[in-house]
């Protein structure tokens, strides 16, 4: 988490959440949203260059672009977690 800071500390309450680990603004609920939507992107490309490699029978392409394909899922997944439990823990439940 972002340690409080006299900006922060002046944000306009609208744009602040507490939970139990602590505030928690809007604009990180917004990066989260961004970093998810990139994740999105790239899983949909590396998908569609893993099949495209399949058709193509080409197994070093296909190799990579499948471990690639795993790690942006994994980022989806530790991004998806971190807005269901630190941003919203009603999303969760």
């Amino acid at each position: 988490m972002l340690s409080a800071t006299p900006f922060r500390a002046s944000w306009p309450r609208a744009m602040r959440f507490s939970t139990s680990s602590g505030t928690v603004t809007l604009w990180m609920r917004a990066l989260i949203a961004a970093a998810q939507a990139i994740e999105h992107y790239e899983i949909t490309r590396y998908g569609t260059l893993l099949a495209w490699a399949k058709q193509l029978r080409l197994s070093e392409a296909e190799g990579l672009l499948q471990e690639t394909l795993v790690e942006e899922e994994n980022a989806d997944e530790v991004l998806s977690e971190l807005a269901e439990d630190a941003i919203n823990p009603a999303a969760a439940a």
